[in-house]
């Protein structure tokens, strides 16, 4: 499930969007984390 987080997330930045850091995600660290 948490992968799925991180594709959806992850890939709205791939599609062009500004990647939002862990503090505005919310708790979604991404890469800080993993």
């Amino acid at each position: 499930s948490i992968v799925q987080m991180l594709q959806e997330m992850g890939g709205r930045t791939r599609q062009g969007q500004p990647r939002q850091p862990p503090e505005e995600s919310g708790s979604l660290p991404g890469s800080e984390q993993f």
